[in-house]
């Protein structure tokens, strides 16, 4: 069973030495505004996160794993009308540090996909929170538009944003016709 957190407290590395331990926390309505402003969206309704951390010893770092879930509004970038938007985020992160962080800097490791992303453990805490809140801004859409929106008024003309593009006729091959008539 998760332990309960608040929203913004970190964990220490020592608390892992007995085995993987759950942590769930939210954020409270107090937190939203600031936490809307960071994450550039227009209001946040619900930010949580469930993280299993696990020591995986010195050389391997501490392997963090769970889901982050946000609900919120943004702005459409078609319409500039609010919209509710929600995301699940899955979170898969080591926390290594020392030599074990510079040899995989060093090889490249962030460039192979299937190896699994990680960053430089500082100190005996992990800020759970901050990782979660730069977990799901990854997944944030900044162009994102209603799927509601279907059509929209452009120069009185009806634009779908799922169709095709008009293709124009090509100015040079008109030019050439005319040329050749003449």
């Amino acid at each position: 069973m998760a332990q309960s957190i608040d929203f913004g407290a970190s964990i220490h590395v020592a608390d892992l030495a007995k085995g993987p331990r759950s942590y769930q926390f939210s954020a409270q309505k107090s937190d939203f505004s600031d936490l809307a402003e960071r994450l550039g969206v227009h209001i946040i309704h619900g930010f949580s996160a469930e993280i299993t951390a696990t020591d995986k010893g010195a050389v391997h770092g501490v392997k963090l794993t769970g889901s982050i879930t946000l609900d919120f509004e943004q702005i459409c970038s078609v319409s500039m009308e609010p919209f509710k938007n929600n995301i699940k985020c899955a979170l898969n992160l080591r926390l290594i540090g020392g030599d074990e962080l510079k040899r995989l800097d060093e090889a490249e490791a962030f460039l192979n996909p299937e190896f699994d992303e990680y960053d430089a453990l500082e100190g005996d805490q992990i800020d759970l929170t901050e990782i979660a809140i730069q977990t799901v801004s990854m997944e944030i859409d900044p162009y994102a538009h209603n799927m509601a929106i279907q059509e929209i008024s452009l120069n009185n003309e009806n634009v779908s944003i799922n169709a095709d593009p008009v293709k124009k006729p090509n100015p040079f091959a008109q030019l050439e016709e005319l040329k050749n008539k003449t």
